[in-house]
């Protein structure tokens, strides 16, 4: 999907769901996942620029590992299983 197919499907919706929330959905070995779409931005991929969406484990995993800052309003997730260890 472009840019373009995403803003005409975006469109159709009525503007009473202006504050939906807007999650990703995709399928893993473990069953059906669900995650909020968290933040949008510019990819250069060779000599092309895409657009990127991304979730919050994504932003979760680049805060953890410090290539980002903790974005304002940042609510820490609770920890995957098995992550527990990082709470200290």
């Amino acid at each position: 999907m472009n840019l373009g197919e995403l803003k005409k499907s975006l469109a159709k919706l009525p503007a009473d769901m202006d504050t939906a929330e807007v999650f990703l959905m995709f399928e893993t070995p473990e069953g059906r996942q669900y995650e909020l779409l968290c933040a949008t931005g510019l990819v250069p991929i060779q000599d092309t620029v895409h657009i990127g969406l991304a979730g919050t484990s994504y932003i979760q995993q680049q805060v953890e590992d410090g290539k980002i800052p903790k974005p304002p309003g940042y609510d820490n997730i609770p920890p995957r299983e098995g992550d527990e260890w990082k709470q200290g």
